[in-house]
């Protein structure tokens, strides 16, 4: 049967990548591929039954990375801005 696998640890790579796959065996926590088990949900690559399902959650991880981002640079910003009005103690 036809997986789509979706690699979700692209936030260490230039781009995020969905490839179809031919599973042997699936269970509802693990797919097999060439023999070995796989869990559909790791920390680099989810399984999808769709093309549709892998792609929302790429940019559903992507939008999470992005709001994290942007406030990350918020708070930077504020201690730039406080780091910018000390003074010297007299």
């Amino acid at each position: 049967m036809k997986k789509y696998r979706a690699r979700t640890s692209f936030i260490w790579s230039v781009k995020a990548e969905i490839t179809t796959v031919e599973v042997e065996r699936e269970t509802d926590h693990n797919v097999w591929i060439n023999g070995r088990r796989h869990n559909k949900r790791s920390e680099y690559d989810d399984y999808f039954d769709s093309f549709d399902q892998a792609k929302s959650a790429l940019l559903h991880c992507q939008n999470s990375i992005n709001s994290s981002t942007e406030k990350q640079l918020k708070e930077g910003i504020k201690t730039a801005k406080a780091i910018s009005n000390l003074l010297e103690n007299e």
